[in-house]
């Protein structure tokens, strides 16, 4: 069983890192306080810093990739 969960997470890492396009480029110029984040692919070319509680909004199978 965790030999099926390892080759899952290693499935969707490989998927996510290799996906283009993002929907969202250095939001905030990587400093997130508050925010509320909706389903999307999201990267940085910075260092992310989480100052606050951020909120991803969305439903049960929505996805937020954040790279």
């Amino acid at each position: 069983m965790l030999t099926v969960a390892i080759g899952d997470m290693m499935t969707a890492y490989t998927d996510a890192a290799n996906r283009l396009n993002p929907d969202f480029v250095n939001l905030n110029g990587g400093v997130l306080n508050g925010q509320i984040l909706t389903p999307g692919l999201y990267k940085w070319i910075s260092t992310v810093t989480v100052t606050n509680m951020i909120t991803f909004d969305g439903g049960p199978d929505d996805i937020w990739i954040l790279q």
